[in-house]
């Protein structure tokens, strides 16, 4: 069974399927996100884990996305 993951932009109302996880999206594209990739290693480094990894680094990042 193949299950689909999208980001709507809050902006626009554009559909944004994601091609793995929420995360990888935001890791690609990070400013479409609010984000620059300086900040992004930052949040990981936080924590302690590997980028991309889905922990708590994660949910921050994902967190203040959606934000």
């Amino acid at each position: 069974m193949m299950k689909y993951g999208f980001w709507i932009d809050g902006g626009t109302g554009e559909v944004v399927f994601c091609q793995r996880k929420h995360i990888d999206e935001v890791l690609s594209q990070p400013e479409r996100f609010g984000f620059t990739k300086d900040r992004v290693v930052a949040i990981y480094e936080k924590y302690g884990e590997r980028l991309g990894f889905e922990g708590f680094a994660r949910e921050e990042i994902l967190r203040e996305a959606i934000r």
